[in-house]
């Protein structure tokens, strides 16, 4: 499954892992997206700084304690409080049974995870704390294996910073909100009898025998700058300012559409046996935005999405 753009994976993923289908998210996507690393990046992040309100909120949502919407709405805004008070707050009467117990059994623990922090490194107390709250159960499914080599990694990323020298909890954090922000891809794992997801630019080289190509109607970009400063082949600056459109523009707007077509080709020639293209259909019509797949789609497929028949090719039509 090939995407334009790395922002929209996450949906698709977990509209397929419902249906019991492994995934696996190739290249680049996924890693910091996935609820293993959000929950064990929450837990580090709360333990490094307990009086934030912000982590506090982070770690009571995540799997590890698991509050229920109407729970945190409850704590608001005091939920580091809610964690570490010597006393439960009063916004605790608001929890059902369930939460309340949840927030309890976490309270209880607290005071523990906390004197380990001093004591043992961060990888290790990570280990400590997922096995003392059975984390593996929340691993269950169709993503058990990906969920578990990814944790595997983000440990090696941890004893990796580790291993440079005086690592405290604290900056362990820092270290890894920096690589958050950038590209990491999920831990590698054999990915037959799977689903692979990844942007068209993961995929140049590869090929499978069944392609869908989806987003087609999705375009990359926000609404043109109002202020444009460019400069042509000749060294020569071009200001555009509104909706004026200088020359600059509109060589700037073909080079896009030119960089389009060459993706889209890319995207079709990955399948070996069949395609299929994907768009979401608004009003029986469809309408690729600015800059997306569909926008340089031959004219003749556009009809085929707005009827609902879906487009499917065999790579041995002439259509292809």
């Amino acid at each position: 499954m090939l995407f334009r753009s790395r922002d929209s994976h996450r949906d698709y993923e977990t509209a397929i892992d419902r249906r019991g289908i492994p995934t696996y998210v190739y290249k680049g996507l996924g890693f910091f997206d996935a609820d293993e690393i959000q929950d064990a990046i929450a837990l580090l992040r709360f333990l490094a700084k307990p009086a934030s309100n912000l982590r506090a909120a982070s770690l009571l949502r995540s799997r590890i304690v698991r509050l229920s919407d109407a729970g945190i709405a409850a704590l608001g805004p005091g939920y580091a409080g809610a964690l570490t008070d010597d006393t439960l707050p009063l916004s605790c009467t608001g929890l059902d049974a369930e939460d309340r117990d949840m927030l309890e059994r976490v309270r209880a623990a607290l005071p523990r995870w906390l004197a380990m922090v001093d004591r043992i490194t961060p990888s290790e107390l990570l280990d400590a704390i997922l096995r003392e709250v059975a984390y593996s159960y929340e691993m269950r499914g169709p993503r058990r294996l990906q969920a578990r080599e990814n944790l595997k990694k983000l440990r090696a990323l941890i004893r990796k910073a580790e291993n440079r020298g005086y690592a405290t909890l604290a900056r362990i954090a820092e270290f890894l909100d920096d690589l958050a922000v950038g590209d990491e891809s999920n831990a590698v794992i054999d990915a037959l009898d799977a689903v692979n997801l990844m942007t068209v630019h993961a995929a140049k080289g590869l090929e499978f025998p069944i392609v869908f190509v989806v987003n087609m109607n999705r375009g990359t970009g926000g609404p043109r700058a109002p202020i444009r400063v460019m400069v042509d082949g000749y060294d020569t600056p071009s200001v555009s300012i509104g909706d004026f459109e200088s020359e600059a523009d509109e060589d700037a707007t073909a080079r896009d559409r030119e960089e389009t077509k060459r993706l889209l080709y890319v995207a079709v020639t990955r399948a070996r046996d069949r395609l299929y293209l994907g768009a979401v259909v608004k009003d029986g019509g469809f309408r690729p935005g600015r800059g997306s797949l569909g926008e340089v789609l031959p004219l003749r497929f556009r009809p085929l999405f707005g009827a609902g028949l879906g487009v499917g090719l065999r790579a041995a039509d002439d259509e292809h």
